[in-house]
């Protein structure tokens, strides 16, 4: 830790350093920009997996014959 002064911690404000590390840097800003997009692909594809299940047992029910 270092020592307490009483002044915040971190770079001054308008250092354009201080963005280098941290949740505010451009390497995690664009991580979390790529972690949102796969997790929409992946909604997108169950969602269409979903649809086509549903599909499939609508077309098996209509396809059932009155006598069975």
């Amino acid at each position: 830790m270092g020592k307490r002064t009483g002044r915040p911690r971190g770079a001054p404000l308008g250092n354009t350093n201080r963005l280098v590390h941290g949740e505010r840097s451009a390497v995690a800003l664009a991580r979390r920009r790529l972690a949102a997009a796969e997790m929409d692909e992946a909604r997108q594809t169950s969602d269409i997996i979903l649809l086509l299940t549903r599909l499939h047992r609508l077309e098996t029910l209509l396809a059932r014959t009155p006598g069975d």
